[in-house]
């Protein structure tokens, strides 16, 4: 009985010792793969914490500007570089744009008749186009009328006009042969010659 009992305990002793050693085995492993996941997870943290590349989007960079003085100095305006000017007479300058359309700039001497809204029915009735739209402006600080006008008839926008009076002289600022562009490139061009007139000077 004493003999069976002995071997019974160090049975248990030895079935003790294997369960310990495989307790001790598998906090060995646990604590191995907590490591491995905390660096992992610090890791994934530093990486995380570097810098994104920056997604920089370019742009068209704008043409550099010129200066045109009116010779008899009567105004003064910018337009961008690329912009090839020449004189079409002793009152009038025009520049032909990149894009194959044309900005020109006619200035006269106003007689006792002329108004702003004389001058915005003379495109109807004397040239003829027909106004697609027509709006109060000012140029130079001077009141203006603005108007887009397109062949009789027809509903496609081929000019975009200025009329001021200043000074005894009545000037008419135009942008024309947009029908030779598509409407994308018209609201390119528009843009455009909305800057220029907007730098326009009267001394």
């Amino acid at each position: 009985m004493r003999t069976t009992h002995l071997h019974s305990t160090r049975q248990y002793k030895k079935t003790g010792k294997r369960i310990s050693c495989l307790v001790i085995v598998a906090l060995s492993v646990c604590l191995v793969i907590g490591g491995v996941i905390l660096i992992l997870r610090e890791g994934t943290t530093l990486d995380q914490s570097l810098p994104l590349p920056l997604l920089i989007s370019s742009s068209p960079t704008p043409a550099p500007l010129s200066q045109y003085v009116n010779p008899q100095g009567n105004f003064s305006l910018s337009y961008p570089t690329d912009w090839q000017g020449e004189d079409v007479g002793s009152s009038a300058y025009q520049w032909v744009l990149p894009e194959g359309v044309a900005v020109a700039i006619l200035s006269e001497i106003v007689s006792s008749e002329d108004t702003l809204e004389n001058m915005a029915q003379e495109v109807v009735t004397e040239i003829p186009y027909d106004v697609l739209n027509q709006t109060e402006a000012q140029v130079g600080g001077e009141r203006a009328i603005r108007q887009e006008v397109a062949f009789p008839g027809s509903s496609k926008r081929i000019a975009v006009c200025y009329l001021v009076l200043h000074g005894g002289q009545k000037y008419q600022i135009s942008l024309f042969d947009l029908d030779m562009l598509s409407e994308i490139q018209q609201s390119e061009v528009i843009a455009k010659f909305e800057k220029m007139v907007a730098t326009f000077v009267f001394p």
